[in-house]
């Protein structure tokens, strides 16, 4: 019942808020807090763990969604959809059931929902889909360092086998088994790879903070990172791993020699022959591995180097934004609303250091607000669903020069601009 039109104002506030404004006391429950001017009941505090769906959604205030289901107003297609999928369905069934669930509602309500359908998609790729690809780059780029290494070390393994040849021919011409020799090489392999291993995790806990603070605002859990149980198993089974394939190679090599030939004067030298190739081939192993590394980083050097130089066709040098939204009461007409944002935009412009400032209603890049379109002259669409969209923004006058656009054509806005005209890009043009 609190998700209907005019019932009482009620909101659950984060773990976060909940310390840091209220004290962590549990008398919040029950309290009123204003909210756009309207008083909310506090009913209840979310666990520290709940993050929102998106990395850069901040809010730490729920209401419930007041949908007057008696009028609903179709064409305001503005929510996502969160479900749980029952046991046994999969996500391809989930398609197929919301499609054609869209084909009913376009039969019915084709003035609204024509041409409008669903996407079905797993939670955990709606979070972490736009960073998975490059941790999953980086992710080939660590496997491939790690291959090396493990060549690398088994070619030093290798050397120091050959100079060992006599010890072990010892060894095994007192009685010791060829198992027992591979034991023991394999397990001086590991234990060399859990050095490693133990040196790895020092330099993660130091350099964990590092890399949380150089990751991108928007990286999905970054308050999650760090090092924890699941860690450690996965650099227990890395490290045994490692130890096992740079090892095992050298480990069967220095056991399956000829003792006999080993224990001779010269024995040394026949050992280290007969190991030469196989040396060669992990020399060759280890240099196509860092040939296609090195390639590969260099392609994305170049890629991150052309990003970094593209024309966005405004200049974000020494610009600073911030966001405001004054609430529904108080401001309840336009010309409120005009006051308001001319006082913002008076006050930004007279800060020290402040060359100029503007307004928009949607920052570069960051999304836009669409509406149809007709064009003088043309037919115009049988029906609304097939008219022209495009994607707008509402700016103030100094806007283009305050980001540093070129008008290519024309003029930019005049304060107080009377007419209704507008400016497009060449795109549009």
């Amino acid at each position: 019942g609190d998700d209907v039109p005019n019932a009482p104002r009620v909101a659950v506030i984060s773990d976060g808020l909940w310390k840091r404004r209220f004290g962590g006391q549990r008398s919040v429950i029950g309290q009123v807090v204003n909210l756009s001017g309207e008083p909310h009941e506090i009913i209840g505090v979310l666990p520290p763990g709940f993050r929102p769906l998106v990395a850069t959604d901040t809010g730490e205030i729920w209401r419930p969604l007041r949908i007057n289901r008696a009028n609903p107003a179709r064409g305001s297609i503005i929510f996502r959809v969160v479900g749980r999928l029952a046991d046994g369905l999969s996500l391809e069934q989930a398609q197929a059931a919301a499609s054609a669930l869209a084909g009913r509602l376009e039969a019915e309500y084709p003035e609204s929902n024509t041409r409008v359908g669903f996407t079905v998609q797993p939670l955990h790729d709606r979070v972490t889909g736009h960073v998975k690809p490059g941790l999953v780059a980086l992710l080939g780029a660590v496997t491939f360092v790690l291959l090396i290494a493990c060549a690398n070390l088994a070619n030093l393994l290798l050397a120091r086998g050959s100079s060992r040849s006599r010890e072990l021919a010892v060894r095994l011409a007192l009685g010791a088994s060829r198992l027992r020799v591979v034991r023991q090489l394999l397990t001086e392999s590991v234990l060399l790879a859990a050095l490693g291993g133990i040196a790895g995790l020092l330099l993660g806990f130091w350099a964990v903070d590092a890399l949380i603070a150089i990751a991108p605002a928007d990286a999905p859990r970054v308050g999650k990172i760090g090092l924890d149980a699941t860690v450690l198993a996965f650099t227990l089974a890395i490290t045994l791993l490692t130890g096992l394939l740079s090892g095992v190679v050298p480990a069967l090599h220095a056991a399956s020699g000829d003792s006999a030939v080993s224990l001779k004067d010269g024995g040394r030298g026949n050992v280290a022959s007969s190991g030469r190739l196989l040396r060669r081939g992990l020399v060759v192993v280890e240099v196509a591995l860092a040939l296609v590394l090195l390639t590969g980083g260099g392609l994305l050097l170049q890629t991150f180097l052309k990003l970094q130089a593209a024309d966005l066709g405004f200049d974000t040098t020494n610009v600073l934004v911030g966001l405001v939204n004054p609430p529904g009461v108080g401001y309840d007409t336009r010309a409120k609303y005009l006051a308001f944002y001319d006082e913002v935009l008076e006050k930004a412009q007279a800060l020290p250091g402040v060359q100029q400032a503007a307004l928009a209603s949607v920052l570069p890049l960051s999304g836009d607000n669409d509406m149809n379109f007709e064009i003088e002259g043309r037919p115009r669409p049988a029906s609304p669903a097939d008219e022209p969209v495009t994607w707008y923004r509402l700016v103030s006058a100094n806007y283009f020069d305050t980001l540093g656009m070129t008008i290519r054509g024309g003029r930019g806005f005049q304060p107080r601009e009377a007419a209704p005209v507008v400016v497009v890009n060449e795109t549009m043009a």
